[in-house]
């Protein structure tokens, strides 16, 4: 037979105030628990810490019996010190780490204590909630009525010392939840909060959650990946707790029962009555309202019904903007939904969300067609920003020492889409990149500047074949632009603006270019085509540019527009003149940049090793076998132009094994006005400096072009 006398379930806590509140003591199902005799009585411990616990009471003892916990579920044991009965509950996060393998389950302080509970069929009003908002035991709680929780933890152990159920106590240090603004400790607990339903089905309509998640589906996503992280977050939330115990805030203006807490039976009538208050006296309005000015006294009146003081979720005021901003106070000016919305990538489970939840209670979609999320400025190492560290670049700084433009530039230049990372080294290479913008633009600038349009424009026919390629070039630079700037990859328009500055017009058609604007006559053909290119490059340049370097571009427009009063930001995507067989043009074009580039490369070894100061001094032969012969052979004596050499040979070969390219020093004289060095330097003796086309370009009808 069992021994006589009282059976104890030991318990270890670190928090005593949390004992008041005690309605349960949880067990895990698979660890064995001994009931063992002491002089104490019989008590309840795990098997794997009797040992630990009856060394730390001070206690000898004998099991007499043993169990799997899933064998105790639901057996009651009497509060220590209150009239009432806790049932064991089962839980697989009991754990074996310290204690005695017993938790005491205060549903109201924790919240596996309060699903668990919640598991086991207690409801809501069920809990006992003796801690008040204030951080103090309700007057009306037995023994600790009007303590504040951290003082009541003495007496406490106190009383449990009275009561005979104190086995040891101690202090230890232990990590503990703190206000991450005050820096105080904080407690959990359980109050009555207002919440959205994500899963009820109104009127038997669909659930809000599948409302949210096809607006997911049907919203377009900047990055791509956001759709995935957002659908994830509606998909697995809970209900949406939109009230706040705050002072301060967007009040929800509820009359509640006193005793049951239902809402007024005429609570849609009163929200209008509180809303024109609102309107007229601001939102002080409801806090200094007196419930008895709405409801009077009688049986709905505010001898049974009370002021609610609770305030809405912040996230629900934001949430709500698309309604009093869109639809209210920019209404004139603005459409809803909202083309796009952009915050930080931590608003999918912000700003984003709450918009998405409201929008699709009361208009069935999302309030926005688009969504971009960015990442976060780091320093260059990828670390957060801190004073503390010293790594703050602050962006006032940054315009006042190297202007806003360049600033502009950092930011569009970075791929949002990942951290953004700053410091002196990376600003130096912006700095470096807007140099070359700047540079090319003054380029076009200054050679368009005795060019009018309206009399000096050629028709694309009267063109050389380079010029029509380079505003193929163009279009196509218009065309990939406009596309990123419409996907809000401003990092790739950057990309191509640098890309079509420094390659195809610095690298390329520019430098080509220099001999015709700088030798051939002012209103000549020649000069006049490439200004006619220059002009329709510059004008979609300076548009294409605008979004990122707006400065820059209006300052370009104000040259080019002739009137002090337009601005870029009003123009539209430069019209480009079509070109015929445009395809064709810039795959034959492609192919003799290919055998430049190898031109190119040997010209540049000879001039490192010091044969040659630049590539207008050398002659070039090309071995060149069929298709490739005839592409060079049709640019004709233009194709030295091309190359950029005073000489260039075509020689045809049997097959592509043969082919190759040399170069040498050329052995004339060097005309001192276009820098080649020719063979006919001085040939006119009216002009002995000077080589035949320059005689001709100034003194006669010009030289023949027709490619380059």
């Amino acid at each position: 037979a069992l021994p006589g006398g009282p059976c104890q379930a030991v318990i270890w806590t670190t928090t005593p105030w949390t004992i008041p509140g005690n309605q349960a003591l949880n067990l895990h199902p698979e660890f064995t628990y001994e009931l063992v005799q002491t002089s104490r009585g019989l008590l309840v411990l795990a098997a794997e810490l009797r040992g630990q616990a009856l060394a730390r009471y001070g206690l000898e003892g004998t099991v007499i019996g043993a169990c799997q916990g899933a064998a105790l579920s639901l057996v009651k044991f009497r509060h220590p010190f209150y009239d009432r009965e806790a049932p064991v509950y089962l839980g697989d996060y009991v754990t074996l780490d310290t204690g005695t393998g017993v938790v005491h389950s205060a549903p109201a302080y924790g919240l596996e204590d309060f699903e668990s509970c919640k598991r086991h069929g207690m409801r809501n009003e069920e809990i006992l909630t003796p801690v008040q908002g204030n951080g103090r035991f309700a007057e009306s709680l037995p023994f600790f009525g009007g303590l504040n929780v951290w003082k009541a933890n003495a007496a406490i152990i106190e009383k449990l010392r009275e009561v005979g159920s104190l086995f040891a106590s101690n202090k230890i240090t232990h990590s503990y939840m703190h206000c991450w603004r005050h820096k105080t400790p904080i407690i959990y607990r359980a109050t009555s909060q207002w919440f959205v339903g994500m899963d009820r089905k109104p009127h038997e309509g669909r659930t809000l959650r599948d409302t949210a998640l096809s607006a997911v589906e049907a919203t377009q996503f900047f990055p791509d990946w956001g759709q995935a992280r957002l659908h994830a977050m509606i998909a697995n939330r809970p209900d949406w707790c939109v009230s706040r115990q705050r002072n301060w805030g967007v009040p929800i203006p509820f009359f509640l029962h006193k005793e049951t807490g239902e809402l007024h039976p005429r609570t849609l009538e009163l929200l209008e009555q509180v809303a024109l208050r609102v309107e007229k006296e601001g939102i002080d309005a409801w806090f200094k309202l007196d419930a008895a000015e709405l409801l009077g006294q009688g049986e709905h009146g505010a001898g049974q019904y009370e002021k609610m003081r609770d305030t809405l979720d912040v996230w629900f005021d934001s949430g709500t903007t698309h309604r009093t901003v869109l639809r209210g106070s920019h209404a004139a000016g603005a459409k809803w939904p909202a083309d796009l919305y952009l915050e930080g990538s931590d608003q999918h489970r912000g700003w984003f969300h709450s918009s998405l939840l409201t929008a699709c209670a009361l208009d069935d979609r999302a309030p926005y067609d688009g969504l971009l999320t960015h990442g976060f400025v780091v320093d260059g190492q990828g670390h957060k920003m801190s004073k503390s560290k010293g790594n703050v670049i602050a962006p006032q700084k940054v315009s006042d020492t190297l202007g806003a433009e360049v600033l502009r530039l950092w930011v569009a230049a970075t791929d949002y889409s990942g951290e953004l990372s700053i410091s002196d080294e990376i600003l130096k290479r912006v700095v470096e990149s807007y140099r070359r913008i700047r540079n090319t633009l003054r380029f076009l600038l200054a050679n368009t500047a005795d060019f009018d349009p309206a009399k000096d424009m050629l028709p694309v026919a009267e063109w050389l074949e380079i010029d029509r390629y380079a505003l193929a070039l163009t279009r196509r630079l218009q065309e990939q632009v406009a596309a990123d700037y419409g996907r809000y990859e401003f990092h790739r328009v950057v990309q191509a603006l640098q890309g079509f500055c420094s390659e195809e017009l610095g690298a390329f058609y520019l430098d080509i270019l220099k001999d015709r604007l700088y030798t051939t006559g002012a209103n000549s053909q020649p000069r006049r085509a490439a200004q006619s290119a220059l002009w329709h490059i510059l004008q979609a340049f300076v548009r294409l540019m605008a979004p990122v370097l707006s400065f820059t571009a209006e300052e370009i427009w104000q040259v080019l527009s002739k009137k002090p009063e337009d601005s870029v930001m009003l123009a539209t995507w430069h019209a480009l003149p079509a070109l015929e067989q445009e395809s064709a043009l810039t795959a034959r074009w492609q192919k003799i940049r290919e055998a430049r580039a190898e031109v190119s490369k040997v010209l540049e070894d000879l001039r490192v090793a010091g044969k040659i100061g630049s590539s207008l001094q050398a002659e070039v032969e090309i071995r060149a076998a069929g298709q490739k012969h005839d592409l060079l052979a049709s640019l004709g004596d233009d194709l030295r132009l091309v190359l950029i050499c005073s000489k260039a040979t075509l020689v045809k070969v049997g097959d592509e094994a043969a082919e190759g390219v040399a170069a040498a020093p050329s052995p004339h004289a060097k005309c001192p006005r276009c820098w080649h060095w020719r063979e006919d330097v001085g040939v006119n003796a009216a002009h002995p400096e000077l080589c035949g086309r320059c005689d001709a370009n100034l003194h006669g009808a010009g030289e023949p072009r027709s490619h380059a």
